[in-house]
């Protein structure tokens, strides 16, 4: 120990020592900025030290500067080579289904379905491209997000589609009898009943993931 933390420890002992009153809650000695007056002012008197306490001012806390709250489920790719200028390349380089819009050669708008999804993206190390959030992303990517605001919104897989219904209004409304072979609309029935199945699965598993079930 040297000799001025020797010598703070002895004021600190000896102002202890000297105290003939006895405080039982320490917020009678504590002032409202965390410092020990008598203390500090020792601590002045005797080594002539003397400092500006930090502060800092709560209510000028700009919360939507820290935290994005609209579209927390965008990201931007930036630092990307010359081999990932199209919007295909660059959505083969995820491991995630997402929506690419491009800003410029080197920086891209990356959709994805929710704030969670973008979370976990953020953790997955590419190679070459580079992720951080819309909060962190250039200029020119802040304002292309906001001007294209309605193309922001969450990406949504697009459902497989099935012609079995939308033949049947057809033929109904038309009067015409289908010419699709009786085991081609039993297999097309099936497909929809998995699709549906598929549909109530993905919704159990979130539902439960919410819960912390899984």
């Amino acid at each position: 120990m040297n000799d001025s933390a020797q010598k703070l420890s002895a004021v600190v002992r000896d102002d202890a020592q000297n105290d003939e009153s006895i405080v039982e809650r320490w917020e009678d000695i504590v002032n409202l900025d965390g410092f020990i007056p008598s203390l500090s002012q020792k601590v002045v008197s005797d080594f002539g030290l003397t400092g500006t306490p930090e502060t800092i001012d709560y209510l000028k806390f700009d919360f939507k500067k820290s935290v994005t709250l609209e579209n927390d489920h965008v990201l931007e790719a930036y630092g990307f080579p010359a081999s990932y200028r199209t919007i295909d390349d660059l959505k083969s380089a995820f491991q995630f289904e997402c929506t690419v819009d491009l800003v410029d050669d080197s920086h891209a708008l990356i959709i994805l379905d929710n704030r969670d999804i973008a979370f976990k993206a953020l953790q997955y190390a590419h190679p070459v491209i580079k992720l951080r959030t819309l909060h962190d992303a250039t200029a020119q990517s802040k304002r292309k997000a906001k001007e294209n605001a309605a193309q922001m919104k969450p990406f949504k897989a697009r459902p497989e589609t099935n012609a079995f219904l939308a033949r049947r209004l057809v033929e109904s409304h038309l009067g015409k009898k289908s010419a699709i072979s009786s085991d081609a609309r039993k297999q097309e029935r099936v497909n929809i009943q998995s699709a549906r199945e598929t549909k109530r699965i993905v919704a159990q598993l979130k539902e439960d993931s919410w819960l912390g079930l899984n």
